[in-house]
């Protein structure tokens, strides 16, 4: 990564980017910590009006949670985003699809969203500062309309979160 005196926007906006494909990796892989990486220190997530968490320690117990006791599966495809940066600060909008399955249920989740972020450069790089999940839309499938395959025991270790 070039140094701060040489950095584009173009780096800056890579670097947002990669948050985003960090956090949808993490979440397919049931990664609680790893969806939480992407936080600054101080971060939010706000799930919904009622529902928001502070701090990576929190937000990282959050996701673990989720990932290990809530969820028997997920699998979230990222698609189209936008990055307008404005210095040390950014905005981003990212559109993704996910399938899931809660621990207890008899059927899947299929919907559609956004995640609506801020994001704050910091000594270790770009972080998510607030995040908002935006849904539009979601239905239950019936097991017979998915063909669920069980993951592979390991995965390739890739770490993209950007650094400095």
């Amino acid at each position: 990564m070039p140094d701060t005196m040489t950095r584009s926007r173009a780096d800056d906006e890579l670097a947002i980017r990669a948050l985003v494909a960090t956090y949808s990796d993490a979440a397919c892989r049931m990664d609680g910590a790893g969806m939480a990486s992407i936080y600054a220190p101080d971060g939010v997530f706000e799930l919904d009006a009622e529902r928001s968490f502070q701090g990576t320690e929190l937000i990282t117990k959050v996701y673990r949670r989720l990932m290990e006791k809530d969820r028997q599966f997920v699998y979230q495809m990222l698609h189209s985003g936008l990055v307008e940066l404005d210095g040390d600060r950014a905005k981003a909008r990212h559109w993704f699809t996910e399938l899931k399955r809660h621990t207890g249920e008899d059927f899947y989740r299929y919907g559609m969203a956004c995640f609506e972020d801020e994001a704050v450069r910091l000594d270790i790089g770009w972080r998510i500062s607030r995040r908002r999940v935006v849904s539009r839309y979601w239905e239950e499938l019936a097991p017979s309309a998915v063909h669920h395959h069980p993951l592979a025991s390991g995965f390739l270790p890739v770490n993209a979160l950007p650094r400095g």
